[in-house]
């Protein structure tokens, strides 16, 4: 959990500044570290979503149903 603590930290404060929507952070306990001098952190990040651009239609009509 250390590691997953570690990387999260940045992802938080990243999250409340409303920079990313979401974040998840995974550290396999079953790695082999020792074994391979390797330590693997998936690290996923939901973007936050941006409209780069509203595309509105306006047009007459006989009535207001649609």
């Amino acid at each position: 959990k250390f590691f997953e603590n570690l990387a999260s930290s940045p992802l938080t404060l990243m999250q409340n500044e409303g920079e990313l929507s979401g974040f998840g952070v995974f550290v396999d306990p079953g790695q082999n570290v020792l074994g391979t001098s390797e330590l693997c952190i998936e690290v996923s990040l939901v973007p936050r979503g941006v409209a780069r651009s509203i595309v509105v239609k306006i047009g007459f009509a006989v009535n207001a149903n649609f």
